[in-house]
Formats: structure tokens, C-alpha cells, sequence
């Protein structure tokens, strides 16, 4: 018997119209009916594919119009220079947070400004190490971000108390202290003691704290938490308190210099118009009965008339009596006699009277010369009174400019006459001069 896998194949008939047959009768088939999966397979997928463009674009396109970065670009948060300073974040943690803010807030929620949190630190003075948002809160009134930072200063901050001025060193700067600004920013006669300025902050010293930054959607006000205290300040700023101090002090001391050498050459010119002192008159004395004087002709003539009034006297006399030359004699004695006496008393009258008169001349003359005097030290003192008041109105003539200057001497941002001093000294109103 021969192996079957050596006979030939069965016959296989292919009719014309394409139905294969081994032998047997096989049922007939429409044309055309061999199944196709290919057509349907590709237009479903192309379908899909649409559809899922479609869905792609509109996701995106919603993420883009409601996305954070799109609201942050016309939020005032990306606006650094529109934060306000918000409280004192004083405080310092004590081991990192973790963030809470989840997958879809962390990248399509929350507004990307890292870099504006960084750059107003910057301007606080600080230098950021590290920044990480760790609470994300966003609500019909407020969007409010909070960061942990790691935040550093780069140079030594200072804390500088305020002082009343209480001891001027000169008596009439008292006058001043309740309306002179010695510190742009503090109160009349309230100063920077940068004498006993305290060390707050050693440079390069590092603190991790949170950082908070809020905004309001009614007002669209940003507030930002500040890191360091207000009164907080650089060494130079120190300094700077303590130059311009001193140069307040310095600058009222110069006004006040003016004031008097003003007085002084004023009240100096015055005083020159004023004749100086007469000389006290020396007295006169009463000379009598010395040449010149015509005293002893005058005696002479007394005397001379007694004699002669005498002999004629006596000669009447002596005719009545028989013996008219001896009655003449006797008479000329007699008048002689009277006539010396006569003379005397008339000398002792006239140089009582001689020096009546000039007593009375030197008394008049002493009188007239103690009035003027007495003229003169009345103008001179009201000269210097005069000089007193002329200071007062120029003193308060200042002090009315300052109060109009709102405190300063010369009506601006500045005292112009500062004088630097060295940053050891103390400030100007505790120095003493």
C-alpha cells in the first residue's frame, strides 16, 4: 500500500465564478460578501482623534484664559512697586514647613511670583538664600500667599532710641526746642541718640520665617509682610542721623551768631552818634583886691573923700567955734578915720558879693555839665535798650520763620549748614561745647 503523503493532492476545480469546489457541490455566494473591518476601524480612530483635538484646544484654551499666569499679568501681585508694607514678620521657625498646596493650585491655581517676593525682600535690605510657597488661599475677597524664606542681611542693622532735647548748650537755643525739627521724620525737638545706638542684626546672619502676601479683589491693594523692623538702620545711616543732627544745631548757632553781630554793629553805629562826655568844669576862684582889680583906687577914693568930707565938716565946726583951720584939722582926722572905716566895710561887702558870684557861676556851670551828663547816659541807655529789643524781635522773627518752615531754618528738605562730625561722637543737642 503506497504512503499516502506520497499520493498527489486532491483536485481542486476553480469554476468561473470564483467558488472553490473539491468534488462536492458547494452552496452558491452573493457577490461581494467577503467582510471589511479597515474602513470603520480608520474613521472611528479619525473620529476619536478629532475629538480629542477638539477636547485638547478647549482644555488648553480655558487653561490659558482662567490659567494663573494669565490673571497674574493684569493682577497688581506681579506689580512689586504697587506693595504696600504690610505688619512685622518678626518671628523665626523652628524647623522648615512642608507645603500644603496641592497638584492642579500648584500649576494652575497659583500665581507664579517668586521673583516679585524676591525683589521686594531685596528692597527691604535682605539677601534671599531660599523661597518656597507653602499655603495657597483664594476666595471671592482675597488671594493670600504665604512663602518660606530663608533670608539674610548683608550688613550689621542697628536700633537707634529717640531723644528730647533738654540741655542745649546755648541758653537761647531753649527757645527753640518745642518747633525745631533736628530729624527729618521725628517731632520738634526729638532726635536720633545715636549714642546709644544697639547692634539688632550682625551681618550676614540668617533667620527662615514666613513671608505673607495679601490681596484684596475690592480695593486691589497688595500688602506685604515686611522682615525687618522699621527703626532698624544701616551704620551710615547712624551717621547720617548724627551729622544731620549736629548740622541743625550747628546751623540755629549761626543764625543766632548773625542775630548778635547784627545788634552789636547796630547798636555800636548808634552809639557813635552819641557825643562823648564833657569834662567835668573846674571851679572859679574869686580874686579881690589884687592889681587890676580896681580895688585900691577904689579905697583910695573912699578914703580920700572921708578926709576931705571930714575937713569940711570940721571947718564948719571950728568957724562956729572961733578957730575955723582947727576945726578943719580936726574934721580932716575925723573924716580920715571914717573914711578908712567906710573903705573897710565897703571891701568886706564887695568880695562877699565878688564871691557870691562866682560861686553862683561855678554851681551853674556844674549844673549844665551834670545835665548833660545825665543827657547823654539816657540816650546810651536807651540805645542798648533798644538794642535788647531789636534782638528779641529778630529772635522771634526766626522762630516765626521755622513755624512757617514747618520746623526747619530754611524751608526745605534740608539744613544746609550740617557739618560733618565723627560718627563716635555723640549727637549734637547731648554734646556739650
Amino acid at each position: 500500500m503506497s504512503d499516502p503523503r506520497n499520493l498527489p493532492p486532491p483536485r481542486i476545480d476553480v469554476p468561473r465564478n470564483g467558488t472553490i469546489s473539491n468534488g462536492t457541490p458547494t452552496k452558491p455566494t452573493l457577490p461581494d460578501s467577503k467582510p471589511n473591518f479597515l474602513a470603520p476601524f480608520l474613521g472611528a480612530f479619525a473620529a476619536v482623534f478629532i475629538i480629542a483635538l477638539l477636547a485638547g484646544g478647549g482644555f488648553l484654551g480655558w487653561i490659558f484664559s482662567h490659567g494663573s499666569s494669565s490673571k497674574a499679568a493684569k493682577s497688581p501681585l506681579m506689580n512689586v512697586a504697587l506693595w504696600q508694607v504690610g505688619p512685622v514678620m518678626s518671628g523665626t521657625l523652628a524647623e522648615p514647613m512642608k507645603s500644603d498646596i496641592g497638584w492642579w493650585a500648584s500649576h494652575f491655581d497659583l500665581p507664579n511670583i517668586t521673583a516679585q517676593v524676591s525683589e521686594f525682600l531685596k528692597t527691604q535690605g535682605l539677601n534671599v538664600t531660599s523661597i518656597e510657597p507653602i499655603h495657597y488661599k483664594d476666595n471671592a475677597d482675597t488671594t493670600v500667599l504665604t512663602y518660606q524664606v530663608t533670608v539674610s542681611v548683608p550688613g550689621e542693622l542697628l536700633r537707634v532710641p529717640q531723644a528730647t532735647w533738654t540741655v542745649p548748650s546755648n541758653p537761647d537755643e531753649a527757645r527753640f526746642i518745642p518747633i525745631l525739627v533736628l530729624n527729618k521724620g521725628l517731632p520738634p525737638g526729638t532726635y536720633w541718640d545715636t549714642r546709644n545706638a544697639k547692634v539688632e542684626a550682625s551681618a550676614n546672619s540668617s533667620r527662615t520665617t514666613l513671608f505673607n502676601v495679601r490681596l484684596d479683589k475690592s480695593t486691589n491693594v497688595v500688602t506685604a509682610d515686611r522682615l525687618l523692623p522699621t527703626d532698624l538702620v544701616t551704620p551710615q545711616q547712624v551717621a547720617d542721623y548724627q551729622n544731620e543732627t549736629q548740622g541743625v544745631i550747628n546751623s540755629l548757632d549761626q543764625h543766632l551768631q548773625q542775630i548778635d553781630s547784627q545788634v552789636k554793629q547796630d547798636t555800636q553805629a548808634r552809639l557813635a552818634q552819641v557825643p562823648a562826655d564833657p569834662p567835668k568844669p573846674k571851679p572859679q576862684v574869686a580874686h579881690f583886691g589884687g592889681d587890676g582889680s580896681g580895688e585900691p583906687t577904689k579905697s583910695a577914693e573912699r578914703i580920700g573923700g572921708g578926709a576931705a568930707a571930714g575937713a569940711a565938716g570940721g571947718a564948719l565946726f571950728g568957724a562956729a567955734a572961733g578957730n575955723a583951720g582947727m576945726g578943719a584939722g580936726i574934721g580932716a582926722g575925723v573924716g580920715l578915720l571914717g573914711g578908712v572905716i567906710y573903705n573897710a566895710v565897703s571891701k568886706s561887702n564887695d568880695k562877699e558879693k565878688l564871691e557870691a558870684e562866682v560861686a553862683d557861676q561855678n554851681q551853674e556851670r556844674l549844673d549844665n555839665w551834670r545835665d548833660q551828663i545825665k543827657s547823654l547816659k539816657q540816650q546810651r541807655a536807651q540805645i542798648q535798650k533798644d538794642a535788647v529789643k531789636e534782638r528779641e524781635d529778630a529772635l522771634n522773627t526766626l522762630a516765626a520763620q521755622i513755624t512757617a518752615n514747618q520746623g526747619l531754618l530754611d524751608g526745605h528738605g534740608s539744613n544746609p549748614s550740617s557739618q560733618s562730625t565723627n560718627s563716635d561722637q555723640a549727637t549734637g543737642p547731648i554734646q556739650q561745647k
